[in-house]
């Protein structure tokens, strides 16, 4: 391996400088600046979660949950349990650095951008291992003690893999809300009266909005509940309403709505779901199944006015 100045050991000073050097092709441009696809295996997508961002290659998928392959293109910190794999199997015409002893389970929401798919050849970890058997790609040196720089890179990589896999915008609550506004009295008009805000009075009366920390506060001394025990009290969406929002082609809508309405990008999915909601129990009462898509599809019409 060579020698590694000090000075300019950092691996995302060095993952700058290996992508600065990479000429995209138009159509991964265009496949990276578009609407993502659905994921599918052999694909080699951007991850994202709060400050942490990496390249991974999809092995196989379930509704919810993607098994992958850390991917860098710093090929001087690939050790004997990665695989170096030439331009010609690499969406981006780039040498890849694909991490065959880093296999991790993500959830779906963590996909970002997609970059383009790679090869029959480099899709699963057993064309890979054919792979290098075949002298079509190369393992990286072996690690040769707790000094070798590919110690910590390593690490950090297998730690960023940790915060992917950790990654949850999905609200959890008892459901008991619309119990305890029942309880102390709280009909919709004393309700919206206490709220300023007649529509939320009535959601979260039918169980299907949750209640902000501000209307926890409101609610507190009526209640005689801690602000805590009323945010637990929250409903949670239904789980397809999750499954479909969390799809990669609806992250680029939420990211749409934090920045319009200033929230975050949890916040806003949130927000997204409760609105979703909200919407299709207008539109078809409780009793029946909603078509989600065409819900949601509305929701951000509506809110985005796309």
């Amino acid at each position: 391996m060579p020698a590694v100045n000090p000075d300019d050991s950092s691996a995302a000073e060095r993952l700058r400088r290996a992508a600065a050097a990479v000429s995209v092709p138009a159509n991964v441009r265009t496949a990276w600046n578009r609407v993502p696809p659905e994921p599918a295996p052999g694909q080699i997508w951007r991850a994202t979660w709060g400050p942490v961002a990496e390249l991974l290659l999809i092995l196989d998928l379930t509704e919810s949950r993607v098994r992958v392959l850390p991917v860098t293109l710093d090929v001087d910190y690939a050790d004997d349990a990665a695989v170096i794999a030439p331009p010609a199997a690499s969406p981006v015409v780039t040498t890849l650095v694909i991490w065959t002893g880093l296999v991790r389970e993500l959830p779906l929401p963590v996909l970002d951008r997609c970059a383009g798919t790679v090869g029959d050849d480099w899709s699963s970890l057993a064309s890979l291992r054919r792979a290098i058997e075949a002298g079509k790609a190369t393992p990286g040196a072996p690690i040769v003690g707790a000094n070798d720089p590919r110690e910590e890179y390593k690490a950090r990589l297998d730690d960023n893999f940790d915060i992917l896999a950790e990654a949850d915008w999905v609200p959890s609550g008892t459901g008991r809300l619309p119990a305890l506004l029942t309880s102390a009295h709280l009909g919709p008009s004393q309700l919206a009266k206490l709220l300023e805000d007649p529509q939320k009075a009535l959601a979260l009366l039918r169980g299907i909005a949750a209640a902000s920390e501000d209307d926890a506060r409101r609610l507190s001394t009526v209640l005689q509940e801690p602000i805590d025990e009323i945010l637990g009290a929250n409903p949670a969406p239904p789980s397809d309403l999750v499954a479909r929002l969390s799809r990669p082609a609806r992250r680029w809508q939420v990211r749409q709505l934090a920045a319009a309405q200033h929230l975050s990008e949890v916040e806003a999915w949130r927000t997204a779901a409760y609105g979703g909601w909200a919407l299709a129990a207008r539109q078809t009462g409780n009793t029946s199944e909603p078509a989600w898509d065409e819900r949601l599809d509305q929701y951000f019409h509506a809110v985005l006015d796309e």
